[in-house]
């Protein structure tokens, strides 16, 4: 199913106004809640800042901001189905390159 925007005297199509987004903006968000992602999160960016062992509590999912490679943020939830309401650890990057670990 497709869904049409207009605006501006302009029609989009879903697809190419996520496409229009994407190129005007730097911010990409990616959920993951599979169990070999939260896996790699704990080998990858979490690790490389020593930050493997500062989640407060084992988690199920997590959204990465940015860059897979360097997420300018990662919000980790408890559940592998988080509700809106639910309150995440957030991990942000700083400019010296290391996280700042907010334990919420």
């Amino acid at each position: 199913m497709k869904i049409t925007f207009t605006g501006s005297g302009s029609t989009f199509t879903d697809e190419q106004k996520h496409m229009t987004q994407m190129k005007t903006t730097s911010h990409r968000e990616t959920f993951l809640n599979d169990p070999s992602d939260c896996q790699w999160l704990l080998e990858t960016a979490l690790r490389s800042r020593n930050l493997n062992n500062a989640v407060p509590f084992a988690f199920q999912s997590f959204c990465l901001f940015g860059n897979e490679d360097c997420p300018t943020e990662i919000l980790i939830y408890r559940d592998m189905h988080p509700n809106v309401s639910d309150v995440p650890a957030r991990a942000t990057l700083m400019d010296n390159g290391r996280y700042s670990f907010i334990a919420s």
